[in-house]
């Protein structure tokens, strides 16, 4: 954290933020199944962590460089759908 918050220190003010020490998580999953049809879902969340967008502009006294540390939170959804039955092609 000590190395977090020495970078930040280089920072202008408007890419500065106040670190947390602490991230949470929660996952949510089923799996729903009729006949031959299942359908799986996901939903992850997590709240707002530290990490490195080497994509992101940071803002320098004269211009602009790529690369920063930002704290945000995260979300991702995933699905899949599985038929099982009859092979479609003839062996």
């Amino acid at each position: 954290m000590e190395g977090v918050v020495n970078s930040l220190r280089t920072y202008l003010p408007e890419d500065r933020f106040f670190p947390n020490h602490n991230a949470y998580s929660g996952t949510v999953y089923n799996t729903l199944s009729y006949k031959s049809l299942s359908l799986y879902t996901e939903a992850a969340l997590k709240s707002e962590d530290i990490y490195y967008n080497p994509f992101a502009q940071k803002k320098e006294i004269i211009g602009s460089s790529l690369g920063k540390l930002e704290q945000k939170s995260g979300s991702v959804l995933y699905g899949s759908l599985f038929c099982q039955g009859q092979t479609w092609y003839n062996s």
